[in-house]
C-alpha cells in the first residue's frame, strides 16, 4: 500500500509541475503548448514519471486564472500506463487569491483512469524500476522529534469557495497476474454542490464495481448521497443524511442499504456514527458507534438486530437453507452494548433470542488472533426441533449400523471427526441452559465450557442433571497432529435407572440407583480406530434395585432342588415375579479395546453372584464366567432351599461372538453340576443303605455304632 500511495503521490506531483509550468508560461504570456517537451522532461526529472500530453493546454489570466488540459497519459518508465485523463478544467479568481481566499468556479475532471497492475513476477506499475522499495527522505530522517505536534493548519487557506466539483466517467482497475483476480470500478461519477468551509455540501457518488477471477464473479452497483461539512482549521468533519444503496449481482442478486450520520474531530481523535442503519434482505440492523480515541481505536456503542427469519435471509444471500425437524429459526433477534479497542471488541449486555429461547451474557472477539469469547446463559431449548429431519427421527446407532452393513465391517473406518475444523477452532466459550430437551431426554442445569486453540480442544465441563442424578464430563481432543487423541473422564451419580429406561425405551426391566466413573483414552478419527485404541478404567455400581419379570432366586432354587432331589421337586410358595438386589457392580479395566473384570458382584435375593472375564470389542467376542452362590436369604425366602447346596457356586459360562443367540452364548458348567448330582446320588444311596442295615440290625447296638461311624 505504501508503494501505491507513493506512485499516486508521484502523479499528483506531476500535476503540480504541470500547473506551475503552465502558470509560468502564462506569466510570460506565451502559449503553454510550446512548452510540452519541457513540462514532460520536468515530470521525468522530478518524479521519474513518463508524461505524454497529447491534447492541448488551454489557459486564461483575467479575471480568473484558468487551466484546461486534455488527453494526458502518465506512468513509470518501462511500466504499463498508470493513468489517463480525458480532460480537466479549473479556474481560480485572482483578486480573492491575493488576500488568502480560494474562490473557484466549477472544477471538472472527465475520463480519469487509473490502471494498477501486478505481473507474474510480482512487479507493479505504480513504482519505477530504479526507485527503492522504501525510499527515505534525508530531510525527514534529520528532523528531530518534538514532544507534541501541532496541527498543520497554517498553510491552509482561510476560506475555500468552490462552485462545484464534477468527476465523470472515472475508472480504476486493479489486475493481479499472480492471483488471477481483477477488480474494476467504472462509471465513477462524483458531483458536489457549492463547497465552502463549515457549510453543508451536497455530494452524490455512483460507480459500478466488478470482480473477476474469484470463485463467484461479482458485480456491484453503488449509489450514495448525503451532505458533507468540514472545518479545515479545526480539523472537524461531518456527514449528514448519508445514504448508500448497493446492488450486488452474481450468483444471487442482493440489495443492501446503509444510512448514517457521522461526525469526526481529528484534533481530538474522536469519531461518532449516530444513528446507524443497515438493511440486507430481511436483516435490519440499527445502532450507534463512537470512537473516543482514534490512536487506540477505543470505541463504545449499541447494536440491535430486528427479528428476522434465517432461511429467507440465507436464500436472498444465495446460501443453502437449513433443514430442521421443527418449524424453527423463524424469529431471531439480537441486542448488545459494544465496548473495545484495536485489540478486542466486547459485546456487553448481550441478548440473543432464537424462537422461544433467550440467551443473555457477554461475548468478545480478539482482532489480532481471531479468538472468540462468550459467556451465555439460556432458559430452555428443544434441540430436536433444530436437527435435520433424518437425525431427529433416527438414532445415530441406526445410521452407524446401516453404514456398517453396507461396508461389511463391524466398525466403520470412515472418518467421523475431521481434524481441520478442530484445528480451526479458537474460542473460550461457556454456555449454560436451565433446560434442554432432545427427543425424550430432558436435561436441566446444563453447563458446557470449551477452550480451543491451535488444535487443542478442551471441554473441562459438560455437565447436566438428568433422571434424578448428575452427569459430569471432562473431555480433551488433541488435534494438533495425527492421530487425533481423545481423553474422557465421566461420572454419573444418583441416576434413577428405572426413570431413564422408561423414558427412553418405554419399559424398565431393571431399576436402581446408578453410579459410574470412567477414565478412558482413544485415538484416531473413525469408530474402528476408537474401538481398537480404547484404554482406561471404569467403575459401575447399581444399588437398591429390582430385576422385574423374574424371581431369579426362586427359579434357581427350584432348578437346583430338582437336580439334587433327582426328580422329587419340593413345592415352593409362589411370590412376586421380581428379584430385588442390594447392589451390583465392579471395576473394569480396558486395554486396546478389551474390557476385563475380576470383581463383579451382584447381591440378589438369596443369591450372591460373582463374575470375571473379558469382552473383546475389536474382535466382538465375550468370555465371561458367572458364579451363582445360594446363601441365606437377603430379603425374603423365595423357596425352601436344600441346605446341602447352600454355599456351592453354580457356574455359568458366557462365550462366543456378540451376534451369538443368548441361549447359546451363556450355558451352565455341566461338569460342576454333574459332580453336585453325583455327590447327591451317592449321599442318597448311602442314606438308603444305612436305613436298611439299621432296620435289620436295630437290636445290635455294637453294629449300629460301627454303621454310624461308617456313614458319617
Amino acid at each position: 500500500m505504501g508503494k501505491l500511495l507513493k506512485g499516486l503521490v508521484g502523479i499528483v506531483a506531476v500535476l503540480v509541475v504541470l500547473v506551475v509550468a503552465a502558470g509560468v508560461a502564462l506569466g510570460l504570456l506565451v502559449d503553454p503548448n510550446d512548452y510540452k517537451q519541457e513540462i514532460q522532461q520536468a515530470a521525468r526529472d522530478q518524479a521519474g514519471v513518463e508524461l505524454e500530453i497529447l491534447g492541448d493546454i488551454g489557459w486564461s489570466v483575467f479575471p480568473r486564472l484558468g487551466l484546461s488540459v486534455s488527453d494526458i497519459k502518465a506512468g513509470f518508465a518501462e511500466r504499463d500506463t498508470l493513468a489517463q485523463l480525458a480532460s480537466a478544467n479549473v479556474a481560480v479568481q485572482l483578486q480573492p487569491l491575493l488576500s488568502g481566499k480560494v474562490q473557484m468556479s466549477a472544477v471538472s475532471i472527465d475520463g480519469l483512469q487509473l490502471y494498477l497492475n501486478r505481473d507474474k513476477a510480482g512487479q507493479v506499475n505504480w513504482q519505477g524500476k530504479n526507485l527503492p522499495a522504501q525510499a527515505k527522505t534525508p530531510e525527514t530522517e534529520k528532523t528531530p522529534k518534538t514532544e507534541s505536534a501541532e496541527p498543520q493548519t497554517a498553510a491552509l487557506p482561510a476560506e475555500i469557495d468552490i462552485e462545484s466539483v464534477t468527476v465523470s466517467n472515472g475508472v480504476v482497475v486493479y489486475q493481479d497476474a499472480q492471483s488471477g483476480q481483477r477488480f474494476e470500478a467504472k462509471q465513477i461519477n462524483l458531483t458536489t454542490g457549492r463547497i465552502q468551509n463549515n457549510q453543508f455540501i451536497p455530494v452524490t457518488l455512483a460507480m459500478q464495481v466488478a470482480q473477476q477471477g474469484a470463485e463467484q464473479p461479482l458485480n456491484i452497483g453503488l449509489e450514495t448521497q448525503g451532505e458533507l461539512r468540514f472545518d479545515l482549521a479545526a480539523q472537524s468533519y461531518q456527514l449528514r443524511g448519508f445514504n448508500a444503496v448497493t446492488e450486488l449481482s452474481g450468483a444471487q442478486n442482493l440489495t443492501a442499504e446503509t444510512a448514517f450520520d457521522l461526525s469526526a474531530d481529528m484534533a481530538k481523535g474522536t469519531v461518532s456514527v449516530n444513528p446507524l442503519k443497515l438493511s440486507v434482505g430481511d436483516l435490519n440492523v440499527t445502532g450507534q458507534v463512537a470512537v473516543t480515541d482514534l490512536e487506540k481505536m477505543a470505541l463504545t456503542g449499541e447494536l440491535a438486530v430486528a427479528p428476522f427469519a434465517l432461511n429467507p435471509l440465507l436464500k436472498s444471500l444465495g446460501q443453502a437453507e437449513f433443514e430442521t425437524a421443527g418449524d424453527v429459526l423463524q424469529k431471531i433477534s439480537l441486542s448488545t452494548r459494544l465496548e473495545g479497542d484495536a485489540a478486542r471488541i466486547n459485546a456487553k449486555d448481550l441478548k440473543i433470542v432464537v424462537d422461544n429461547t433467550t440467551l443473555k451474557g457477554t461475548a468478545g472477539f480478539a482482532t489480532e488472533s481471531g479468538r472468540i469469547f462468550a459467556d451465555l446463559k439460556g432458559d430452555a431449548i428443544n434441540l430436536t426441533d433444530y436437527l435435520p429431519p433424518q437425525a431427529a427421527n433416527g438414532s445415530p446407532a441406526d445410521a452407524q449400523a446401516n453404514s456398517q452393513q453396507k461396508s461389511g465391517e463391524r466398525y466403520s473406518k470412515a472418518e467421523v471427526i475431521p481434524l481441520a475444523p478442530l484445528q480451526a477452532l479458537n474460542m473460550d466459550v461457556q454456555l449454560k441452559f436451565a433446560k434442554v430437551q432432545h427427543d425424550k431426554l430432558q436435561l436441566s442445569n446444563v453447563d458446557v465450557a470449551i477452550d480451543a486453540a491451535n488444535g487443542l480442544v478442551k471441554a473441562p465441563r459438560i455437565n447436566a442433571a438428568v433422571f434424578g442424578g448428575q452427569v459430569s464430563n471432562r473431555i480433551t481432543l488433541d488435534a494438533r497432529k495425527k492421530p487425533l487423541t481423545i481423553h474422557s473422564v465421566k461420572s454419573v451419580k444418583g441416576l434413577d435407572l428405572e426413570q431413564m429406561l422408561t423414558t427412553l425405551t418405554g419399559d424398565a426391566p431393571i431399576t436402581g440407583t446408578l453410579e459410574t466413573r470412567s477414565d478412558v483414552r482413544m485415538s484416531g478419527q473413525s469408530v474402528h480406530s476408537f474401538v481398537n485404541t480404547l484404554n482406561g478404567t471404569a467403575n459401575v455400581a447399581l444399588s437398591n434395585g429390582v430385576v422385574k419379570g423374574i424371581d431369579m432366586a426362586q427359579q434357581m432354587c427350584q432348578t437346583m432342588n430338582n437336580l439334587t432331589a433327582l426328580g422329587s421337586l419340593q413345592a415352593a410358595e409362589q411370590v412376586d415375579q421380581s428379584t430385588p438386589f442390594a447392589k451390583m457392580g465392579g471395576q473394569f479395566n480396558i486395554r486396546n479395546g478389551v474390557v476385563s473384570n475380576k470383581d463383579l458382584k451382584v447381591s440378589l435375593d438369596a443369591i450372591e453372584a460373582t463374575g470375571r472375564g473379558s469382552v473383546n470389542l475389536p474382535s466382538a467376542l465375550i468370555d465371561y464366567r458367572l458364579g451363582l452362590l445360594i446363601q441365606e436369604n437377603l430379603f425374603k425366602k423365595s423357596c425352601s432351599v436344600n441346605n446341602k447346596i447352600q454355599g456351592i457356586e453354580w457356574p455359568v459360562d458366557c462365550k462366543g461372538a456378540f451376534d451369538t443367540p443368548p441361549a447359546q452364548l451363556c450355558k451352565p458348567d455341566l461338569s460342576v453340576i454333574k459332580d453336585i448330582v453325583r455327590n447327591s446320588v451317592k449321599e442318597k444311596a448311602e442314606d438308603k443303605l444305612k436305613e436298611k442295615l439299621e432296620e435289620k440290625l436295630k437290636d445290635n447296638e455294637k453294629v449300629k455304632g460301627l454303621l454310624k461311624g461308617l456313614f458319617k
